[in-house]
């Protein structure tokens, strides 16, 4: 294989098309192992072009099914799996008959698919295409696909909010993969699943409660593709591990090195894909540091959201509108908390823009039907109740009430401990801030009247939530370091 360019070359200038098409086709899956897409990509297009002088044949059909269907692995590692560059590069695969060719060339199609069809929001329809991918592959023997259709299955269930379907994907993929498996899949796929399934399975085991589990995963996602130097793979275990980072608000140092690495890696290799995630916790860092411009930190998760939606990526939005969010909410903190020059009408007016910047962002983003996913719906109605009690104080109880109840009840459905227990800490702050004028009246910026925190309403209230934390918190079995575990615990004590 590692002759194989030179042998194009030779063939080439022979004027032997046919051989030269063949030779490109073997270099160009040498340069998909080692990452190089551009290069493996340039080496597909020079054997079809040299294809294109040939008279038709069986061996010319035959040499263009498998370069259009080689096309699809870096089309969709460069451009996204749910760009038009794919679908392109889909459509003409499709001409070219590897729909109805057997084996890898109809594997690879069906892959293609199923990415496009995820990435796009249409699970629904992704669950068939992979049904099937699953069922050609386990017939025809190919374990690689047999795992990636696991791994699929995994990644859809996560996305709709299915954990527990997820993890059983996920810990199957585990089980199965060695670090030979895992070169097999990326000859086979352009990329090896080991990081993305580790990453993702590191989201979901923090949604369920297991933060400790959460980071061990995260962190070997990372450190396996840096041993393997799996380029990509440093890349997608950079991005997604990031947001596991995040969500465990456990260590920003790292956060910082996984972002900047997941930025060099797409400058330097063309990972266009996961570029928005580096550039959207580089953001956020900024902002939540107190850095001197802190709207420029927001623009700068707002562009890449954008670059990333742009790319016809419309799974991952969600998660990113949560770090977006969480830096607003906290640049809107620091403001209100500021000394008596921050209350000037200029610093007002910049704290309303950065929570209407988060509103406008999470509104689309909710509901049962949206395209994005439901992994994310719980934690983006608790950030929109906090939003608009930051926004308008206590004239927004109500509301605010409606959304924590409703991220409740999506967090106990999806079976999502760390979402309910976020939840419920938030629940409980509000009654705090509701039971006592002196802390609600400096939270509502303004004087209140005692009478409307007096009475046994307002006592059985904050019982009630007191209670409902308290159950939360001890339906934990690990990680109870970890910052959101001890807030509670603290929550819990300050109230006796």
């Amino acid at each position: 294989a590692g002759l194989a360019a030179e042998l194009a070359r030779h063939y080439e200038a022979a004027g032997m098309a046919l051989e030269a098409a063949r030779a490109l086709h073997d270099a160009g899956r040498e340069a998909m192992r080692l990452a190089a897409f551009r290069q493996a990509l340039d080496r597909f297009d020079r054997g079809l072009a040299l294809l294109a002088a040939e008279p038709p044949s069986p061996q010319r059909a035959e040499l263009e099914r498998l370069l259009e269907v080689a096309r699809l692995g870096p089309q969709r590692n460069l451009g996204g799996s749910g760009s038009a560059r794919l679908a392109g590069a889909l459509v003409r695969a499709a001409e070219a008959g590897a729909g109805d060719a057997e084996g890898r060339p109809r594997l690879a199609m069906l892959s293609a698919q199923a990415s496009l069809l995820t990435s796009t929001g249409r699970l629904d329809e992704a669950l068939p295409v992979t049904e099937r991918m699953l069922d050609a592959a386990t017939q025809s023997g190919e374990e690689a696909f047999v795992a990636h259709a696991h791994w699929r299955f995994g990644l859809i269930y996560h996305l709709a909010g299915g954990l527990r379907e997820a993890d059983r994907h996920f810990d199957w993929v585990l089980g199965w993969l060695t670090p030979e498996r895992g070169a097999e899949l990326r000859a086979a796929l352009g990329y090896d699943v080991t990081a993305h399934t580790l990453a993702f399975s590191a989201m979901g085991q923090w949604l369920m409660g297991y933060p400790e589990k959460a980071l061990a995963r995260s962190s070997q996602a990372v450190t396996g593709a840096l041993e393997q130097g799996d380029l990509f793979g440093q890349a997608c275990a950079s991005a997604v591990g990031s947001i596991a980072l995040f969500l465990l608000r456990s260590d920003r140092p790292a956060l910082q090195e996984r972002s900047e690495l997941c930025y060099r890696l797409c400058l330097q290799q063309g990972f266009a894909s996961w570029q928005a995630y580096a550039e959207v916790f580089l953001g956020w860092l900024a902002v939540v540091r107190g850095d001197l411009d802190e709207d420029a930190g927001i623009e700068r998760m707002r562009r890449a959201i954008a670059a990333w939606q742009s790319t016809g990526m419309i799974i991952g939005a969600d998660g990113l509108v949560v770090v977006l969010a969480d830096g607003c909410l906290a640049a809107a903190r620091r403001c209100r908390a500021g000394d008596a020059a921050a209350a000037s009408a200029g610093a007002e007016a910049e704290r309303a823009g950065r929570l209407a910047v988060a509103l406008a962002a999470i509104e689309p983003l909710l509901g049962p039907k949206v395209p994005c996913g439901q992994s994310y719906q719980a934690e983006l109605y608790r950030l929109r109740g906090e939003l608009l009690l930051e926004r308008d104080g206590l004239a927004a109880v109500g509301e605010a009430l409606a959304c924590f109840q409703q991220a409740t009840q999506l967090a106990r459905d999806q079976g999502a401990l760390a979402w309910e227990l976020r939840t419920a800490m938030s629940l409980l702050r509000l009654r705090q801030r509701h039971r006592d004028p002196r802390s609600a009246a400096e939270w509502d910026h303004g004087p209140r009247s005692g009478t409307e925190w007096e009475g046994e309403a307002f006592a059985a209230e904050l019982a009630e939530a007191r209670s409902g934390l308290r159950d939360v918190y001890s339906r934990f079995t690990e990680g109870f370091a970890f910052p959101d575990l001890v807030e509670a615990k603290e929550l819990l004590e300050d109230l006796g």
